[in-house]
């Protein structure tokens, strides 16, 4: 192959005779510049040194000679490459050159966007040793099987372990670990983190983070208890998926999806609530559970179907009145309404495992729901402007709050003061999140954690206080560290200080008494009660000096106990760090409530 045109010849100065191309040498590039430069010019690599003996004095090199690859043309086409173009000139080596000198670059071809300009390699050299400048990284988000990983491994968990459900040796050490592993991932996974699974996007935000991991907690605690304490087969499989749906529901960022999710994992637990090894249980108190929940998970899925599905353009008492009927679905699967009918069923025919599975698991992601919801359905700036939905609010709340600690203050057994103790302060959250405000939106998402873990304490010292005394009355010569749990977990449930409750029932009441003093004051007044009833519980404990003490041969609950009464201490003392992601959603609830 010849040269398409005459080249200049540098040693003679003359135009030369045409270039044969030998089969291992580079072809000779077109020059885009058209009239600029040396263009049509061709210098060879061999004649280096013949150049560098025609030049000044002062410019002159060092007589030093660099080992030079084999088969090597260098031309140079043009005064200097194209700026704007994909191929560059045909600088080629066979090696790399040493990190010495400039080395012959590549023709660029294609390669990924964010690599557009590689750096070169380099060779060894001899003042300098081998170094390659790092590519830069193209910017993405976390992937999608970080943020649902915890949500997969406990579903993938839970249809595992009800294959061999029976076999307590292996199912119950397989549950414990799926639990810490899923623990690990949320922990591991940063705040903010996005993805996708199935067409459905995914957020761990600050709250959810926190949330997943209080809840994770908590079920870790209840399937310890009933590996040691209470065997049951059927419940391994129910605690993983109500696991997996809780971390689903904090991760899922499509409303409707959200509520779908959450009424699943309220009805999952319906088989725990039936079924029991010991005794049968009863199944009035199943059906009633399922009613409640099915018929306010319908009435919620059809509030977010309309609302996502109506124009923007309807009047504003359409969106209010699907305002209400999500507020009444959610009271409903809170069994904040009607307080006193299943709830207070549920609390007399479950076993206690299973009443901390539902009051110390699912009711915090209930709640966490229900505000996720409001500020992902777009419905806040209606709730704002009509205060009439605030009413309901506060009307629901106060109602469950006074109700609850009403019927907590004369409880018959520890059972329903704690189911009722709970409901109360579903009450108080209830008129916090109703206020619309900052403080009552962080009062009521920390009052709702921190009674989902002290409900799981009480109900699990009053599980080993019900079996150690048999057909007796419950009381400490029983069980002293199980009694002892339930007490320290009943100033947890009131929310007294220094225990992280504390800033949560306080933020509550001072907003609600901003709001209107009566409103404060049906909120003091039910704090009160609940503290009668659980200064009744102490008396019931501890109020006859008993002859014999007996020692617990597995205290269980009263380790649980103090382990969560510690974590709580610890959340007082240093309370920043529970308050503020609930601070980082309540900015986000308050900015969904006014868009720009």
């Amino acid at each position: 192959m010849r040269c398409p045109r005459r080249v200049w010849d540098p040693v003679r100065g003359r135009a030369g005779q045409r270039v044969r191309r030998g089969s291992r040498l580079a072809p000779v590039a077109r020059d885009d510049l058209r009239g600029r430069g040396d263009r049509g010019h061709l210098r060879l690599a061999a004649d280096r040194h013949d150049r560098e003996h025609r030049r000044l004095p002062g410019r002159r090199r060092s007589g030093r000679r660099d080992r030079t690859g084999r088969c090597v043309l260098a031309p140079r086409i043009g005064a200097r490459d194209p700026r704007h173009r994909a191929e560059r000139g045909p600088w080629l080596a066979r090696r790399a050159p040493h990190g010495d000198r400039r080395g012959a670059p590549r023709a660029l071809g294609r390669r990924a966007a964010a690599r557009s300009q590689r750096p070169p390699r380099l060779a060894r050299g001899r003042d300098r040793a081998d170094r390659r400048i790092p590519d830069r990284q193209r910017a993405r988000g976390a992937r999608s099987v970080i943020v649902a990983a915890g949500p997969l491994v406990l579903a993938a968990a839970a249809c595992v372990s009800f294959a061999f459900r029976k076999r307590l040796t292996l199912v119950g050490p397989f549950s414990l670990l799926a639990i810490a592993i899923a623990f690990v991932l949320v922990g591991l996974t940063a705040p903010d983190s996005t993805g996708s699974l199935l067409d459905l996007e995914l957020r761990l935000g600050a709250l959810g983070r926190l949330a997943a991991l209080v809840m994770l907690a908590t079920l870790f605690v209840l399937v310890l208890y009933v590996v040691a304490e209470e065997p049951a087969y059927n419940f391994f499989p129910t605690a993983l998926a109500v696991g997996a749906t809780a971390l689903g529901v904090v991760t899922l960022t499509a409303a409707l999806a959200i509520c779908g999710v959450l009424v699943l994992g309220l009805l999952v637990p319906v088989g725990s609530f039936t079924f029991q090894v010991q005794r049968n249980r009863s199944v009035e108190a199943a059906t009633r559970h399922f009613a409640f929940v099915a018929l306010g998970g319908c009435m919620g899925i059809a509030a977010l179907a309309l609302a996502a599905s109506l124009p923007k353009d309807q009047p504003a008492t359409t969106f209010v009145l699907l305002a209400v009927i999500l507020v009444i679905a959610f009271a409903l699967l809170l069994a904040a309404i009607p307080f006193h009918t299943h709830a207070a069923l549920l609390a007399g025919e479950v076993p206690t495992a299973a009443l901390g599975l539902y009051f110390g698991v699912l009711v915090p992601a209930t709640f966490v729901a229900f505000a996720e919801i409001l500020t992902l359905s777009g419905l806040l700036p209606e709730i704002a402007q009509v205060v009439k939905v605030q009413d309901l609010l506060h009307g629901i709340g106060l109602v469950s709050a006074l109700g609850g600690a009403f019927l907590a203050s004369g409880a018959p057994d520890l059972r329903r003061l704690v189911v009722y103790s709970v409901i109360s302060n579903l009450g108080a959250s209830l008129v916090g999140i109703g206020t619309l405000s900052g403080p009552g939106i962080i009062g009521a998402l920390a009052g709702v954690l921190v009674t989902g873990a002290c409900a799981t304490q009480q109900l699990l010292a009053a599980g080993t206080l019900e079996r150690r005394a048999g057909a007796e009355r419950p009381s400490a010569a029983h069980a002293p560290l199980a009694a002892l749990a339930f007490v320290i977990g009943g100033f947890g449930m009131i929310g007294a200080p220094p225990l992280v409750g504390f800033p949560g029932r306080f933020f509550i009441e001072l907003i609600a008494y901003q709001f209107s003093p009566t409103t404060g004051t049906v909120l003091v007044l039910a704090t009160l009660l609940l503290l009668v009833g659980q200064l009744r519980a102490v008396i019931l404990l501890f109020g006859t000096t008993p002859t014999t003490w007996k020692a617990e041969p597995r205290p269980v609950a009263g380790v649980i106990g103090a382990v969560i009464f510690a974590a709580l201490l610890a959340g007082g003392l240093q309370p920043e760090g529970f308050l503020e992601p609930i601070a980082s959603f309540a900015d986000e609830f308050l900015k969904a409530m006014r868009p720009l």
